[in-house]
């Protein structure tokens, strides 16, 4: 019901989809009815004819496949959109390896931001804002959609809130790393603890820009 229905639907194979959804809402109807018939029949025999006791037992199976298909119809609607979604975001992924730009795709807005004009990324909860040589661009993504459209080495986490792109460095000190963007000199403080490990990271990648005070 997860895995192979909406795969049917994305594959344009509609009637297959069909028939097994039906298929599948009145077999969960049909076994649901089978576990519950003693005890109907239990409680409804004892204060009613057996042709109430039918009717009963009919209403019930309708009233159950009823909420099985409405149920099954939602899951399969949600399940649509996590694979669209999927879907998406791997075709960013090989349009931003083929071009060298991050692409972000959406509805009524669709960015290419070339990686070597980007000079830091914001974080903030489900919004990203890149911060580039020619323009800003703010998305509702979260950093990890993004985050498979950039080369590893070419970016560093700098603390929960930024990501610094190497290319725009030009000097950092214990406390600070400083870049430009558009022309501008642009500081920013970052945490040296054990999660990050700025500092390390930067004197591995250029010892040389490291300064004592700026």
């Amino acid at each position: 019901m997860y895995i192979l229905v909406p795969n049917l639907w994305l594959k344009n194979k509609k009637v297959i989809y069909c028939l097994l959804f039906l298929l599948l809402v009145l077999v969960s109807a049909s076994i649901e009815e089978l576990l519950c018939l003693n005890t109907i029949r239990d409680c409804v025999l004892p204060y009613g004819s057996l042709s109430n006791y039918h009717w009963y037992v009919y209403d019930t199976f309708v009233s159950i496949l009823l909420r099985n298909g409405c149920f099954m119809m939602f899951s399969t609607i949600y399940q649509l959109y996590l694979l669209n979604v999927q879907i998406v975001r791997r075709a960013e992924k090989y349009i931003s390896n083929l071009t060298g730009k991050i692409v972000v795709l959406g509805p009524g807005k669709s960015h290419e931001v070339p990686l070597a004009g980007i000079s830091y990324i914001e974080v903030r909860k489900r919004n990203v804002t890149i911060y580039s040589d020619t323009d800003t661009y703010i998305h509702e993504r979260v950093f990890s959609d993004i985050e498979k459209s950039l080369p590893p080495s070419s970016y560093l986490r700098i603390n929960r809130q930024y990501v610094i792109m190497y290319s725009h460095v030009v000097s950092y000190t214990s406390r600070n790393v400083y870049l430009t963007l558009d022309g501008e000199k642009v500081c920013l403080q970052y945490s040296n603890g054990a999660t990050y490990e700025v500092l390390k990271n930067l004197q591995h990648w250029n010892p040389a820009l490291y300064k004592e005070t700026e």
